[in-house]
């Protein structure tokens, strides 16, 4: 449906109030620096501006608290530079399947594999306040505590819906802290921002270009402890979308991951 679709990139073209002072880019990389980002591998994961953005936010913002949505190579990129920031940093790694993630031979030197604490769950649709979305249902959640300073979504797969990314952890996010968001070229991403914008009062939308890389970047920021307010018309979006990936699941969800076992073989 055109007109929906005309709706919410209208909406997020009125809504984006850019951050003039927000540092995306690295200006003076260390050799390591630049090792970590030849290896931004694309595709599946994020590529080299994704890469160096979120290298360039930890460094300036000084972020030491961390949930990640959909763990890969931003893995990598926060457990190499956030040590580097404070000793005492948290990366919270939520995944579906711990076994997609692989660390390059040429990085394993430079992070400690051990630290990383990957957060599992089987990924659930659900009906609510989004209409009918797919959630990470991981118990660990509700035992993060208040002050996370940054939340990288990459996940779960497009086919899924990232709607769900922010449940049970809205309440924890600090005033202040960013909400990255990877493949914001993607209609789907896009909905998902839109229904944020209309749900969680006190978010702003400070950055969205849909060229940034090979698929985008959005970054939202909680200018105020965010509380969630019912909106029609994202109820009834997510219905109508939750119920056609509901229709599509299976057939979608086998293709993908016989082109993910191709990949990683």
């Amino acid at each position: 449906m055109n007109w929906i679709k005309e709706n919410v990139t209208s909406y997020l073209s009125k809504s984006t109030f850019t951050d003039e002072k927000l540092k995306l880019t690295n200006s003076n990389p260390s050799e390591l620096e630049l090792k970590v980002l030849k290896h931004s591998p694309g595709g599946w994961s994020i590529d080299k501006p994704v890469a160096e953005a979120i290298i360039a936010l930890v460094k300036e913002k000084k972020i030491n608290r961390v949930v990640e949505i959909g763990a890969g190579f931003s893995t990598i990129v926060f457990h190499f530079t956030m040590p580097k920031v404070s000793p005492n940093y948290e990366v919270f790694s939520i995944e579906e399947n711990v076994n997609w993630f692989k660390i390059p031979s040429e990085l394993k030197e430079l992070v400690d594999r051990d630290s990383m604490g990957f957060y599992t769950g089987r990924i659930r649709f659900v009906f609510g306040i989004f209409g009918i979305h797919a959630s990470y249902q991981v118990s660990e959640k509700k035992k993060l505590k208040y002050g996370v300073e940054l939340v990288f979504v990459d996940g779960p797969q497009y086919y899924y819906g990232r709607e769900g990314a922010l449940d049970d952890i809205y309440d924890k996010l600090k005033v202040g802290c960013l909400i990255v968001m990877d493949d914001a070229e993607r209609y789907t991403e896009q909905c998902v921002i839109y229904k944020w914008l209309k749900v969680y009062k006190g978010l702003e939308l400070i950055y969205f270009k849909e060229r940034f890389g090979d698929k985008g970047l959005a970054i939202l920021e909680v200018k105020m402890p965010l509380k969630r307010k019912f909106s029609l018309d994202t109820f009834l979006l997510g219905s109508m979308q939750g119920i056609k990936r509901l229709l599509n699941f299976k057939t979608i969800r086998e293709k993908q991951n016989f082109l993910k076992s191709n990949e990683l073989n």
